[in-house]
């Protein structure tokens, strides 16, 4: 299997790219934003050539000024260890830090988040999963079951099992992505644990949580709104984010339900995030 990667660069700094790509058809957990020294741009990774050159039409069709779209074939071993030498551990929230798994024997467990990937998403190193992070950790001890809906690496449901959840459930469109999840649950010997390949507009919930994560963006939050609130148990906490500071207004009117009592609102330079509370 090849590795693809689509690079889009834009004249204006825009926030809301990965979003309007989003809304276009494109996989928001393979939208990676990239952050160096010298430009800020967004990057997708594919397997197939076919994929590449469906996307480059995709984001040609906008016809945004200012945006720029090429695309590279990589070698999984030069991305793998261009990837090793570019990915440090950090501090994630409170006592936690992400680790890439190659470094796992040098850091305690019981502090650590193990992470392995061959692609950027779901590294924790994103504004929005920092976030929801926060609100998870905040709870701390006050959940026994978790959901992550668009688990991407899985990060956030191991944080929730290091926070206390013995049961913990997953869920994600491609097996590929549910497979890298499965190995990082592995790598945190993540307890009883469910992960499916799973489209949560198709499918309701049979299992209310106690704790239910949705890192998904504006449009797919207020459109799968029924959906994901039908997951969370009487007294169960929601956390959501993936909404851009532009858009908080839109999504707060979107995302309306008198189910749902709002406790918590964090704000990070872009992106915001929100900790609702089930009425009972």
């Amino acid at each position: 299997m090849g590795l693809y990667e689509v690079i889009i660069e834009s004249g204006a700094d825009s926030i809301l790219l990965p979003e309007i790509l989003a809304s276009q058809g494109l996989p928001r957990e393979k939208i990676v934003e990239i952050e160096n020294k010298k430009k800020k741009y967004i990057s997708i990774f594919v397997s197939s050539l076919k994929d590449a050159k469906k996307i480059k039409r995709v984001v040609t069709r906008l016809r945004i000024k200012g945006l720029k779209v090429r695309s590279r074939s990589l070698k999984n071993e030069n991305w793998r260890d261009k990837w090793k030498k570019d990915y440090k551990p950090f501090r994630y929230v409170g006592e936690f830090s992400v680790v890439p798994a190659w470094l796992k024997n040098k850091y305690p467990a019981n502090k650590s988040i193990f992470i392995d990937t061959t692609v950027a998403f779901g590294t924790g190193l994103h504004e929005t999963t920092k976030l929801i992070g926060k609100l998870i950790y905040q709870r701390k001890g006050k959940f026994n079951s978790f959901l992550d809906i668009g688990t991407g690496t899985g990060i956030l449901a191991v944080l929730a099992h290091k926070c206390g959840a013995n049961n913990i459930s997953g869920i994600d469109l491609t097996k590929e992505v549910i497979d890298i999840a499965r190995e990082n649950f592995n790598l945190n010997k993540v307890g009883v644990s469910n992960l499916k390949v799973k489209d949560i507009n198709k499918n309701s919930c049979t299992v209310k949580y106690d704790f239910v994560a949705a890192n998904l963006n504006t449009l797919d939050l207020t459109k799968l709104r029924l959906k994901i609130i039908s997951c969370l148990a009487l007294g169960g906490y929601l956390a959501v984010s993936g909404v851009s500071l532009e858009k908080v207004a839109e999504y707060k009117e979107g995302f309306q339900d008198k189910r749902l009592k709002l406790i918590k609102t964090l704000k990070g330079k872009e992106w915001a995030a929100f900790l609702y509370k089930k009425n009972a």
